[in-house]
């Protein structure tokens, strides 16, 4: 499920909300606004550490892009919320 709030941004942080114990070993969020476009992030379900999916025809594995000290996503909502538009605005790496 996606929620917007009154800034323009739509979030989709559901994996990322869920308890530890019940998120799956790589969660996926995303942030969009209409003047930035979209970014989606690959974490760890511990929210730490940056990953891609390589998906071809030979192999469908996920490959660490940014270590767990490296890149941390915030638990609390509100919290993430901010970090996901920053990261949207400004560019990860801007971010770190």
């Amino acid at each position: 499920m996606s929620t917007t709030s009154t800034s323009g941004y739509t979030y989709d942080i559901d994996e990322a909300l869920l308890p530890i114990d019940e998120r799956p070993t790589y969660v996926t969020v995303s942030v969009s606004h209409p003047n930035y476009g979209k970014r989606t992030i690959i974490t760890s379900k511990y929210l730490e550490g940056l990953y891609r999916l390589i998906d071809n025809e030979s192999e469908y594995r996920y490959q660490q892009t940014m270590g767990n000290l490296q890149f941390k996503l915030p638990s609390d909502e509100g919290a993430m919320k901010r970090a996901l538009a920053r990261i949207l605005r400004e560019g990860l790496h801007e971010v770190i």
